[in-house]
């Protein structure tokens, strides 16, 4: 029972420190969130481009292997 009591206070403390933190309208968060947002999405794309670029670079070099080696096979 104690410790039902203990956390029921420091959720009740918890709960009043996040209020007193909640200082900026909602416009301002969104403006934050899409600042956050974007920023992830463009590091995203810079990942996904150099995957790409390197995976297309692999398949022109295998392909072209390939390619040298098919007048080595006989019949």
């Amino acid at each position: 029972m104690k410790e039902e009591a203990e956390h029921d206070l420091f959720v009740e403390k918890l709960s009043k420190e996040w209020e007193a933190k909640e200082c900026c309208s909602m416009n301002e968060k969104i403006y934050m969130m899409m600042g956050n947002i974007g920023g992830s999405s463009i590091a995203m794309g810079v990942i996904v481009l150099v995957v790409g670029a390197a995976t297309g670079i692999m398949m022109i070099i295998n392909g072209a292997r390939l390619l040298g080696k098919r007048g080595e096979i006989t019949f």
